[in-house]
């Protein structure tokens, strides 16, 4: 027995010895074989057959040449595995079953348990090595891309110390705008754009807009400058809608259009 096994190990590790019937057995388990008395083959054409009953022997026997069972299977094929190769598969199954299940010595047995031992050993290392790599990986990816923040932030710091003196800028001017309206009693220009906007006729273009206080003046042209009197004066916040001068026609292509000149108040009130 052990030479053979030493003879095997010339070509590649021994990981697992057991008992024809048994692989068998497992190999059937695994092909969904039914239960039932099996012939199988042997070498010298002895009648070797094994009896299954829910994917674990219950029987085997050996008998001679010309002794046969009547009710025996011949091993079928199964999972694309021939009929005759159906122990190797199940031994090739059962490669990681415990030692102590194995008919092999107390030697062979230790040999397995510590070459399984290193081999998981080895594993876990490799384990170890690839977290570690990854970690470190990891480490320097973060210090690299902090490295570019940091790079860039250097390179815009100029340009957000100039667009912080804009904005210091802006505000100075929006409150110097709004004390001056204030001041003078006027609206938001804001709120006077937010009404021109809506309440102009879509046809109307300004060319011009000036404010003075709570008076303001706007200059364009329009398809019919009459309208525009009426569409402001819709808004209760403007006053005093007048026209300050006359209209006057033009044709551009084959549209007509008229000048207009209209002023009107914005109290703040409103």
């Amino acid at each position: 027995h052990e030479r053979w096994i030493g003879a095997l190990e010339q070509w590649a590790p021994v990981q697992n010895v057991e008992a024809s019937p048994a692989a068998f057995a497992r190999a059937g388990r695994s092909s969904r074989l039914p239960d039932g008395m099996y012939s199988m083959s042997s070498p010298d054409e002895s009648g070797n057959y094994v009896e299954v009953l829910k994917g674990t022997v219950a029987s085997a026997r050996r008998a001679g040449p010309r002794a046969t069972i009547a009710d025996a299977h011949i091993v079928p094929d199964a999972g694309g595995v021939p009929g005759d190769f159906m122990p190797a598969y199940g031994a090739a199954l059962g490669v990681g079953s415990a030692p102590g299940e194995m008919l092999i010595s107390e030697s062979m047995h230790r040999r397995i348990a510590g070459s399984r031992i290193r081999s998981l050993a080895v594993a876990a290392a490799v384990a170890i090595v690839a977290i570690a790599f990854a970690f470190f990986s990891a480490l320097n990816a973060r210090g690299r891309h902090l490295a570019r923040i940091d790079s860039e932030v250097v390179a815009l710091r100029p340009r957000a110390a100039t667009a912080e003196a804009l904005q210091g800028r802006i505000a100075r001017v929006g409150a110097a705008s709004a004390a001056a309206r204030t001041a003078q009693g006027g609206m938001d220009p804001l709120r006077v754009l937010a009404v021109l906007s809506n309440r102009l006729p879509r046809d109307v273009v300004v060319m011009s807009i000036q404010g003075k206080g709570d008076e303001w003046q706007i200059t364009g042209t329009a398809k019919d400058a009459s309208a525009i009197i009426p569409a402001l004066d819709s808004d209760p916040a403007i006053k005093d809608v007048r026209f300050l001068a006359g209209t006057s026609r033009f044709t551009e292509g084959r549209r007509t259009y008229e000048t207009f000149s209209v002023g009107f108040r914005a109290s703040p009130s409103t």
